[in-house]
C-alpha cells in the first residue's frame, strides 16, 4: 500500500482536516528514580509550586525506596480545580469524583467517560494505588492513571496523577501526559492542580469494591512477550516497521504475552489499566458484537432487518429502502457518490465518507448526525454488492439497532448498556467506555460505533477470545454462533477491496478485514482482523491465538495496516496448517 493511499485512508476514516500537527516528539532521556525520592516530593506537592521543567520519569508516580501500606483510608469526594497545561493544548479539566481505598488500591466510583464541569476535554479515571513513604511526614500517598479523551474523535492522551492525603486533607496533585493515540496531536503536558477533599461515606462502596475485586480476579494473566516459546527474531518482529507503538501482545492458552506500555518518559506503570482510543476497531468490538448479540437474543432474522424500518430516513432518494443491518455491517449499503467506479482504487473507496465526515463528527445529537449521513447520494448498484467504507453508515446501523431493541424491550432499553451488561461484564470487561451522541436534553445518546471505544489491552483480549470461542463463555451462548463460524473461517462475503499483499487480495465482511496469508507449512488462510487508524490491530489467528497491537503511527506508515508480523509469530508458535 502506497504512502499516499495510507494517508488517504487515514483521512477518510478520521477527518479531512483536523488541527495542525504538533511537532514530532521523541522519547525523552530522563532518568528513573533511585532509592530515595527526589522528585514529586512532600515539599513539591504541599507548597503549591508546580514543576516547570517538564515531565519526569513515570516511575516517580509509584513507590520509591522503602514504602509501607498507606497510613490512612481514603473515602469521599475529590474535586480537581482545572489548570492550564505548561505545554500542549488547553487545560486540565475541572471535575469532581468520589474515591475509596481497598487493600492498597485507590478506586474511583466513576469508571466511564466523565464530562467535566469545565475544560475542553473529557476523561476516564482508572484504579490506582496508595502507600506511604518515610519522607512524607506521616501523610499517605496516592497515584492513579487517567486518559483525556477528545469530544469529537476517538483520541486518547494517557497520563498519571499523584497527591498526598490524610484523614481530613489533601495536597495539590501533580499530573503529566506523555502518551497518546492521536498522531495529529502529540504533546507532552504537565501541571499541578489544587484539590478539594470532602471526606465521608460513599454510597454503594461495598458493591463498588466487590465489582473491583471481581475485575481483578478476571484479569487475564500476563507474561513478558519475550518469554514466549518462539523464534526471537519473530518476537522482535512484532514491533518492526512501525513507529509510535504503545503495546503489542499475543494471547495464547489463557496467557497474554505482552510488551510493556511504552511512553516518552518510561514504561507506563499501569499498563493493564491503560485505555486506548482504537478508532475503527470499535466497529468489530462494538457494532458487530452488538449485532451478534441481537441475533442470539432475537434470532438471525435481525441480519435482514431494514434500516428504513427502524430509522426515519430523510434522504432525497430511495437508496436506503432495502439496506439491511447486514449490508450496513458489511459496509455495502450502496449509498455514496464519491467513488462511482465499482473497481475504484484504494485511495478512492476510502474517500467515500470524506465529504461528510468532519461535519458528522461535529454534529452533537443523533438527529443532527443522521441529517449529515442522509445527505449522501446513492450508487447505481444496490446494497450488498460493493464495499464503500463509511463510518456514518456504522452509526446509522447503531441507531437502527437501538431502535430495534427499544421496540422489543421498551423505551428505556439502551443498546450499549445492555450489551455491556449481558455480554461484556460476564466475560470480565467491567467497564466499556464508549463515545455517545450528546443530546440537548442530556438524555443517554446513541453510541457512535464507527469509532469511540476506549478499551484496555485486557478488554480487547477478552472480546477477541469471545469471538474465538464462537460467542460462548462459561457455558453460556452470548453471541450468535453460526455467524461467528463463518466469520472465523472466512467463508462469508466475497466483497473484495483493492488492497493486495504478496499473498492475495483483502476481503471485508461483517466489519472485519480478511488478511490473506500463507502459513509456514504453505497453507493459505484468510485471517479476520479488527483494524483502526494509527496501527491498532486485533488479529484472530486460525490456531486460536490472538495478536493485538496498539499504536499511534503516522498517516504515511505503510506498516500501519499490516498484521503479518503478528501472524508470523503466531504461526511459529503453533502452525496454522495443523
Amino acid at each position: 500500500m502506497t504512502p499516499r493511499a495510507s494517508r488517504r485512508l487515514a483521512i477518510a476514516v478520521l477527518t479531512a482536516v483536523l488541527i495542525a500537527a504538533a511537532p514530532p516528539l521523541v522519547r525523552a532521556d530522563v532518568a528513573p528514580p533511585g532509592d530515595t525520592r527526589d522528585r514529586l516530593t512532600f515539599d513539591e506537592l504541599m507548597t503549591g509550586a508546580p514543576n516547570r521543567d517538564g515531565p519526569v520519569h513515570n516511575d516517580y508516580f509509584m513507590p520509591i525506596g522503602h514504602a509501607d501500606p498507606a497510613h490512612h483510608a481514603f473515602e469521599g469526594v475529590l474535586g480537581f480545580i482545572g489548570a492550564p497545561f505548561f505545554v500542549g493544548q488547553g487545560r486540565f479539566p475541572s471535575f469532581q469524583v468520589s474515591f475509596v481505598t481497598t487493600d492498597g488500591y485507590l478506586v474511583p466510583v466513576e469508571h466511564d467517560i466523565v464530562q467535566p464541569l469545565s475544560g475542553g476535554w473529557d476523561l476516564i479515571l482508572s484504579p490506582g494505588r496508595v502507600w506511604s513513604e518515610p519522607g512524607d511526614n506521616g501523610w499517605s500517598r496516592a497515584s492513579f492513571p487517567f486518559v483525556l479523551t477528545g469530544r469529537t474523535w476517538n483520541d486518547s492522551h494517557n497520563g498519571l496523577a499523584t497527591f498526598l492525603y490524610n484523614d481530613t486533607d489533601v495536597s495539590d496533585a501533580t499530573f503529566q501526559i506523555v502518551q497518546e493515540a492521536a498522531s495529529w496531536s502529540r504533546f507532552d503536558a504537565w501541571s499541578q492542580l489544587q484539590l478539594l477533599y470532602q471526606p465521608g461515606p460513599v454510597d454503594g462502596k461495598a458493591d463498588l469494591v466487590a465489582t473491583f475485586n471481581d475485575m481483578l480476579a478476571q484479569r487475564i494473566p500476563t507474561a513478558p512477550l519475550d518469554t514466549l516459546s518462539a523464534d526471537s527474531h519473530l518476537i522482535d518482529g512484532m514491533e518492526r516497521g512501525l513507529g509510535h507503538i504503545t503495546v503489542t501482545g499475543l494471547l495464547d492458552d489463557g496467557v497474554l504475552y505482552r510488551t510493556p506500555c511504552y511512553t516518552r518518559y518510561g514504561d507506563y506503570p499501569y499498563c493493564d489499566d491503560m485505555r486506548h482510543g482504537v478508532y475503527a476497531v470499535t466497529m468489530s468490538a462494538g457494532a458487530a458484537l452488538s449485532l451478534l448479540w441481537l441475533a442470539e437474543r432475537y434470532g438471525p432474522e435481525v441480519f435482514d432487518a431494514k434500516i428504513a424500518d427502524n430509522v426515519d430516513v430523510t434522504a432525497d432518494h430511495d437508496g436506503w429502502n432495502n439496506v439491511t443491518f447486514r449490508d450496513a455491517i458489511d459496509m455495502a449499503t450502496g449509498i455514496g457518490e464519491m467513488a462511482p467506479n465499482q473497481t475504484s482504487a484504494i485511495d478512492d473507496i476510502y474517500a467515500d465518507g470524506e465529504r461528510f465526515i468532519y461535519r458528522f463528527a461535529n454534529a452533537l445529537g443523533v438527529e443532527t448526525k443522521l441529517d449529515v449521513a442522509f445527505e449522501d447520494g446513492r450508487y447505481e448498484w444496490g446494497p450488498g454488492e460493493v464495499v464503500r467504507y463509511n463510518d456514518l453508515h456504522t452509526f446509522t446501523l447503531a441507531v437502527a439497532m437501538d431502535a430495534y431493541l427499544k421496540d422489543r424491550e421498551g423505551p428505556d432499553a439502551h443498546l450499549w448498556e445492555m450489551v455491556s451488561e449481558e455480554v461484556l461484564r460476564p466475560i470480565g470487561v467491567a467497564v466499556a467506555p464508549m463515545m455517545h451522541t450528546r443530546e440537548a436534553d442530556r438524555s443517554r445518546g446513541i453510541p457512535i460505533m464507527g469509532w469511540g471505544f476506549f478499551p484496555t489491552l485486557d478488554d480487547l483480549a477478552k472480546i477477541a477470545q469471545l469471538y474465538q470461542d464462537r460467542g460462548a463463555h462459561n457455558g453460556r451462548q452470548l453471541l450468535y454462533a453460526d455467524e461467528i463460524d463463518v466469520l472465523l473461517d472466512g467463508s462469508g462475503s466475497d466483497l473484495t477491496i483493492p488492497w493486495r499483499t504478496a499473498y492475495g487480495t483483502y476481503r471485508y465482511d461483517f466489519s472485519f478485514w480478511y488478511m490473506p496469508y500463507r502459513g509456514q507449512a504453505s497453507c493459505g488462510v484468510a485471517i479476520p482482523e479488527m483494524i483502526g487508524i494509527g496501527g491498532n490491530i486485533v488479529t484472530l489467528m486460525p490456531n486460536g491465538m490472538t495478536g493485538i497491537r496498539l499504536a499511534d503511527a503516522d498517516d504515511d506508515s505503510d506498516a500501519m495496516w499490516s498484521g503479518e508480523n503478528m501472524a508470523a509469530l503466531a504461526d511459529n508458535v503453533r502452525s496454522f496448517c495443523e
